[in-house]
C-alpha cells in the first residue's frame, strides 16, 4: 500500500506578524507593543501545536 503525502492545512502555515518597534517609547506604546508581541507568539504557538496534533492523527490512522 503505497502512502499518499497530505499537506498541512493552510490555516496553520502563516503566523501573525511580529509587531515594528514602536517609534515612541511611552509606557503607553511600550505596553501595547509588548502586548501585541505576546498575542503574535501565541498565535504560532498555538498553530505548532495544531500541526503536531494533527500529525499525530494522520500517524495514528496509519
Amino acid at each position: 500500500m503505497a502512502v499518499k503525502p497530505v499537506p498541512v492545512p493552510p490555516q496553520f502555515l502563516s503566523c501573525k506578524a511580529e509587531p515594528a518597534t514602536p517609534a515612541e517609547t511611552t509606557d503607553k506604546s511600550v505596553a501595547n507593543f509588548i502586548i501585541d508581541l505576546v498575542e503574535a507568539g501565541a498565535d504560532c504557538r498555538s498553530k505548532v501545536r495544531a500541526v503536531r496534533d494533527w500529525s499525530a492523527k494522520l500517524e495514528t490512522a496509519q
